[in-house]
């Protein structure tokens, strides 16, 4: 996008205004590059920088049909890419599989209405937007025990002993506060990870802590990435 901006903008020059959405869009690059994750939403930014600084210079240059022909073809680019990129959006969104999740719905809405959810499942594709789905409240003071899969996958790769230490002291500080708050707040719903999702060594709901918090729990609906329990003292509906 940022080169398609500067070659539309020949022979002429950027406006001041698409230097600064460039320059601040460019600044994101490097923390992007940092994290190293890939996720779309950090790319967001200078994503959309560069496709308002390629609106700007569009709207503030002279008539397509009056550009050489190198400006054209920037102009054509950016487009392009523009259009690509929406798309790209649209069809991520639209084609994710959501069967589970229907089928998780259909299960829980069945079985309560508004339910208080805390969610201990390693994704948080589990509790959001499964949560938004079943128009439940979220209690949990955390979206998902995602901390505590990675934790474990962090102390299987991890070789120095002091840092698998201070790794296993957060995974079980992390696993008691979790559990505690299940204990505390008794939700109608707990969601966790489903048959096929990936498990850390010690998942969270095989710890001690969080079985005895699930005690008071029986398994309503399980398929291949969510696992659904409801408080036993929640009566089946006809």
């Amino acid at each position: 996008m940022a080169a398609a901006t500067l070659v539309m903008a020949y022979p002429g020059r950027l406006h001041c205004d698409v230097k600064i959405l460039l320059l601040a869009g460019a600044a994101y690059v490097p923390a992007f590059v940092i994290m190293g994750k890939g996720w779309t939403y950090q790319a967001l930014p200078f994503l959309t920088f560069s496709v308002l600084a390629f609106m700007l210079q569009y709207i503030r240059q002279p008539p397509l049909q009056s550009l050489p022909i190198l400006a054209k073809a920037g102009t054509v680019l950016g487009m392009l890419l523009a259009v690509m990129l929406a798309v790209q959006q649209q069809i991520s969104a639209f084609a994710e599989p959501r069967n589970d999740l229907d089928a998780a719905t259909a299960a829980i809405t069945r079985a309560v209405d508004r339910p208080a959810v805390i969610s201990i499942g390693s994704r948080l594709q589990i509790g959001n937007p499964l949560v938004r789905m079943i128009g439940a409240r979220l209690v949990g003071h955390h979206p998902s025990a995602w901390m505590i899969h990675d934790s474990g996958v962090l102390i299987e790769e991890e070789r120095d002993p002091v840092k698998r230490m201070e790794l296993d002291v957060l995974r079980q500080k992390y696993t008691l506060a979790i559990a505690a708050e299940v204990a505390a707040k008794r939700p109608d719903i707990v969601l966790d990870d489903g048959t096929e999702q990936p498990r850390s060594p010690e998942p969270l709901r095989d710890s001690p802590a969080m079985a005895r918090a699930l005690q008071g729990y029986r398994l309503l609906h399980q398929n291949a990435s969510t696992t659904v329990l409801i408080r036993t003292d929640i009566a089946p509906r006809e």
